[in-house]
């Protein structure tokens, strides 16, 4: 894919090699090679689940690799490392650029290599999302618990308030918005009930519908302007 980010007009690939493990001799093997077909790269040192250790890679280069390229990369490294594996090596373009250089900057914090990238290139780090929600969830309900200036909370502030505190990421759908709204003191078990499930009493969702303004993002904006 062209990268329009980076290294802009430049096409960049997502390459996995996998590795018998870790040294500099490996090291040079794979970089040697690689160099042959890409101008620069970011080759993160990364251990598999089963604990195989691999290279999770960003390469650029200035014009569209060929998919005899392709080829001749995977049957070298085959052929060096003797896989009795399939999927041991996969070279493919890359799809999210950003994201992926930021999965090669060392997200496992067991090293990397770089060539080709100018010194002050902003790749970005790799942010562990599953913390980064219960952090940002724990936000939001914190903010939920400062809305004490009464004892309830309309539909359209609690959705505000998820655009405010998931400004930079994609916001929880509103269900979640309800059971945080609930954890901080301010939906009671039958508001909880008929709102979750509204079909259940036939309950009209009349206040979700009255908001039509754009305060929210993503799937929360989605879900008040089809109901």
């Amino acid at each position: 894919m062209e990268d329009k980010q980076i290294f802009k007009g430049e096409y960049a690939y997502s390459v996995r090699i996998d590795v018998p493990e870790m040294n500099e001799i490996n090291d040079k093997i794979v970089t040697d090679k690689l160099k042959q077909y890409f101008t620069r790269g970011k080759l993160a040192r990364e251990n598999k689940k089963d604990g195989t250790p691999h290279f999770q890679c960003i390469f650029w280069r200035e014009n569209r690799l060929f998919k005899n390229n392709s080829s001749e990369i995977r049957t070298y490294f085959k052929q060096k490392f003797n896989y009795s594996y399939k999927n041991a090596i996969s070279v493919v373009a890359a799809r999210k650029v950003k994201s992926l250089a930021k999965y090669c900057n060392d997200k496992e914090l067991k090293g990397t290599i770089s060539y080709g990238i100018p010194m002050g290139t902003d790749l970005g780090k790799w942010e562990n999302r599953e913390s980064l929600n219960e952090i940002l969830k724990d936000k939001y309900i914190e903010q939920l618990k400062l809305e004490n200036d009464s004892e309830w909370i309309s539909i359209h502030r609690l959705c505000q308030l998820a655009c405010q505190v998931y400004k930079d990421v994609r916001p929880p759908p509103f269900k979640s918005l309800l059971q945080y709204g609930r954890s901080a003191g301010y939906i009671t078990e039958d508001v909880f009930i008929k709102e979750y499930y509204p079909s259940f009493d036939g309950h009209n969702n009349y206040e979700r519908k009255q908001y039509k303004e754009p305060y929210c993002t993503n799937n929360v904006i989605k879900y008040l302007t089809e109901v």
